[in-house]
Formats: C-alpha cells, structure tokens, sequence
C-alpha cells in the first residue's frame, strides 16, 4: 500500500492487480455497512 501512495514505480498492470485484489475487498465492505446502516435507520 505504501507504494501505491509514494512516487515507487509500479506498472499499470501490477497497480490495478494490487486495487482488485486489495482495495476492492474494502470498498465492498464500506458498502455493505453502508447498506445495512441504511436499513436500520
């Protein structure tokens, strides 16, 4: 994660790889909690 947020060289593929294997998960994660904070309000 740190080197997608500094200036490290990292391909496109190798960067969008990380972001689908890693950030996605999270993403999925807020949007469930979202989703369920929604239908308990």
């Amino acid at each position: 994660m740190d080197c997608l947020n500094s200036s490290c060289a990292v391909s496109p593929e190798v960067r969008q790889e990380i972001e689908n294997t890693f950030l996605l998960p999270i993403a999925e994660i807020d949007k469930r909690r979202n989703q369920s904070e929604w239908k308990n309000s």
